[in-house]
């Protein structure tokens, strides 16, 4: 009689101490999973912010490149005329990172007449739009990215 009590009273009280620990456990859970959701959503804007800083740098050098190389081939490539839409196509060519960029934002500063010595300069610009909608708010319908070149005609 006595065993019996004994086994008896253990199985309750482990019964109870489980009891009390699934409480605690599902109370953890709930914790645990706000404060899952509070710190996901500031990581994951901190990421594609960094995404998005990573994206308009990479936008700025392409455009930089593209600048460079239109820029030493309207030193070589003409030879008298000022036609500067072969200048335009290898801009255009070089920018591959600048999605979107147009005729439009290509400056080709001409010198009249072609002469050694002379300087040509090579203006683009890009308007680069964040795909977050937080860089949106500080950069309202983008930012625009301008890179520039000169050289001196040969």
């Amino acid at each position: 009689m006595a065993c019996r009590l004994r086994d008896a009273l253990a199985r309750t009280t482990v019964a109870v101490s489980a009891g009390v620990r699934n409480v605690t456990s599902d109370a953890g859970r709930g914790q645990t999973l706000v404060e899952f959701a509070l710190v996901v959503t500031i990581f994951l804007t901190l990421l594609m912010g960094i995404i998005d800083f990573g994206r308009g740098v990479m936008a700025y050098n392409s455009i930089s490149h593209a600048a460079r190389e239109g820029a030493r081939s309207a030193l070589y490539a003409l030879e008298v005329t000022n036609d500067f839409t072969q200048v335009e196509d290898i801009v255009l060519a070089q920018a591959t990172m600048a999605p979107g960029l147009t005729r439009d934002g290509i400056t080709v500063t001409p010198v009249t007449p072609r002469r050694p010595g002379t300087i040509v300069t090579v203006t683009v610009t890009y308007t680069f739009e964040p795909i977050t909608p937080m860089m949106r708010a500080f950069t309202g319908t983008g930012l625009v990215l301008r890179a520039s070149a000169q050289g001196v005609v040969q």
